[in-house]
């Protein structure tokens, strides 16, 4: 199958899917920090070369690896898949969860766009891979999500298909490169107002949360504990299946005592 058959079957099963599951939906993107910084290693044996490097404003030592090596983005990946799976063994939020990845650097890109959960991806599918661009545009990932968001909603709408507030799920270890995410600012901040988005933003460890602040204005930010991605996408696995079971519009209050096992205010 051809790249462009491919974009087709996919943007089909998309809109089968709706005419075939009336449910109604809970949209999440996921918008992850792809830049240099998430390389990082943080898990397995290395030995200082004694060279340091200049990259995504931050000082790095230059180490050689013994064996296997774990990067902060390795984890962040283990969390995403025990997500979907998590979502695939609740027969309600199965139904109800659809997932859009987006990774971001010096540009955005869609690792997944909205569509049912599908159990026959792999792993390797829903993958994201840290890059060699210390850039990192925070806004420009925000902008490509809210695309996203915006253009599926249209598509519940055109099908008759509820839906419930759509979540943003913000993870990010930099410091934004540019002024993108002050630019969309008044856009998210609209949409947080008029109850048309849910706005999570995390900080991996070295996040600027002040920059955080222009995307969540309403919301602080939260630090994520070390590398507890699992911990956090164990969290939101449980607060869509929550929310997937009770009636849209209604105002369902956040498991803020779950936050505790990964995160910090």
């Amino acid at each position: 199958m051809n790249e462009i058959t491919e974009t087709k079957h996919k943007l089909t099963l998309r809109q089968e899917s709706l005419i075939s599951n009336p449910d109604a939906r809970v949209p999440i993107c996921i918008v992850v920090d792809a830049s240099y910084s998430m390389g990082k290693i943080v898990e397995g044996k290395t030995t200082d070369t004694g060279q340091r490097e200049e990259k995504d404003g931050v000082t790095w030592s230059i180490v050689e690896t013994e064996g296997e090596v774990v990067t902060v983005m390795d984890k962040l990946n283990e969390g995403v898949r025990q997500f979907y799976q998590e979502l695939l063994d609740d027969p309600i939020a199965k139904n109800a969860a659809e997932v859009a990845l987006v990774a971001f650097a010096g540009s955005a890109e869609i690792i997944e766009d909205f569509g049912p959960i599908d159990s026959s991806m792999t792993n390797e599918d829903r993958s994201i891979a840290y890059t060699n661009d210390d850039s990192t545009s925070l806004g420009k990932g925000v902008d490509l999500a809210l695309q996203l968001l915006e253009d599926r909603k249209n598509d519940y709408k055109n099908a008759g298909v509820e839906y419930y507030q759509p979540w943003l799920v913000v993870l990010t270890d930099g410091t934004p490169t540019d002024d993108t995410h002050i630019n969309i600012s008044p856009k998210i901040t609209e949409l947080i107002n008029n109850k048309r988005i849910t706005v999570f933003p995390i900080g991996i460890d070295g996040a600027d949360l002040d920059a955080l602040k222009y995307i969540s204005p309403n919301r602080p930010p939260i630090k994520l504990k070390g590398c507890n991605f699992k911990e956090l996408f164990s969290w939101l696995s449980k607060s869509v299946s929550t929310v997937s079971q009770s009636v849209p519009g209604d105002t369902i209050p956040l498991d803020k005592d779950g936050i505790d096992a990964w995160g910090s205010l």
